[in-house]
């Protein structure tokens, strides 16, 4: 089973999840998150490469990028997350 979590807050996300990015505020992607640290959440498409992942803040989910310059310290960005994807374990699964 999957739980999904419309999420204001991404402080809780973990390696292993899957993200929801909306590109342009129209275009859904799932990511699979392959890394978190105490700033940042990176993930990368399924199916694309792995070596270069997209970063997102981890309390508000907005798409850091210096190069194209998104993120909160740029005041604009082109992509964020919207939801959390994650596997629930049995033991929280009510009525399995």
């Amino acid at each position: 089973m999957k739980s999904v979590t419309n999420l204001g807050d991404f402080s809780d996300v973990k390696v292993g999840d899957i993200v929801i990015r909306l590109l342009a505020g129209t275009v859904a992607m799932k990511l699979n998150v392959v890394k978190v640290d105490d700033k940042l959440i990176y993930a990368v498409a399924p199916d694309g490469p792995q070596n270069d992942p997209w970063t997102f803040d981890r309390k508000c989910g907005l798409e850091e990028d210096e190069v194209l310059g998104w993120g909160i310290k740029f005041g604009a960005t082109g992509s964020y997350l919207v939801s959390v994807e994650r596997d629930v374990p049995p033991d929280e699964n009510p009525g399995q």
